[in-house]
């Protein structure tokens, strides 16, 4: 079809294209490209969601793994723990039994002989390289306290009780009652240089 326009040129309208009809490029190449874009942003987008619907899927399935295999995970644990306590004892017992070893023997001997027969002992404990002492006093004079304290300084006057302990100390006396009788509860302990 043959289109006439008898209105002087500088008269006519101007078709509205804007900038991309100052550029050359037809209308049909910049629609099919925007419609190329948004396909790829609708592509990309639909993309990422699979990508995240698969990271969801493997991280429940871990969860889900997890969940089986805590149990499991405790007892081992509990195990390693339990080795390591074993280790801790026998290492203990390697340093008592060792070249530099204390002659416990002597030791028990020297408490026994230097302990009053107001005295008797409930507990002696050898942990962390630390000896601890626990035991009872009574007295008919009611003078517990000092019997304990002069157990204590015997011990210390002793040259081969004390030469392997850096410190000999009373820890604790506290005042009881057992019955009608009175006690004084004691802790001693001397710690290994």
């Amino acid at each position: 079809m043959i289109e006439i326009n008898l209105v002087p040129l500088h008269l006519r309208k101007k078709e509205a294209g804007g900038i991309w009809s100052s550029v050359g490029i037809p209308k049909v190449i910049l629609f099919g490209v925007g419609g190329i874009f948004i396909t790829l942003l609708v592509l990309m987008h639909g993309l990422l969601i699979s990508l995240w619907v698969i990271q969801s899927t493997r991280h429940a399935i871990y969860q889900v793994i997890w969940q089986k295999m805590s149990p499991d995970k405790n007892n081992i644990d509990s195990i390693n723990k339990e080795l390591q306590d074993l280790k801790d004892r026998t290492s203990t017992i390697g340093d008592i039994a060792s070249k530099k070893a204390i002659l416990w023997s002597q030791k028990l001997n020297i408490l026994s002989d230097t302990m009053p027969k107001e005295v008797w002992l409930k507990k002696v404990a050898w942990n962390n390289n630390v000896l601890t002492v626990e035991g009872s006093a009574v007295s008919k004079l009611r003078d517990e306290i000092s019997i304990v304290g002069n157990f204590v300084s015997d011990l210390k006057k002793e040259e081969s009780f004390v030469k392997d302990f850096s410190s000999l100390e009373l820890t604790s006396v506290t005042r009881s009652k057992k019955g009608v009788t009175e006690t004084a509860d004691f802790i001693i302990t001397a710690k290994v240089k």
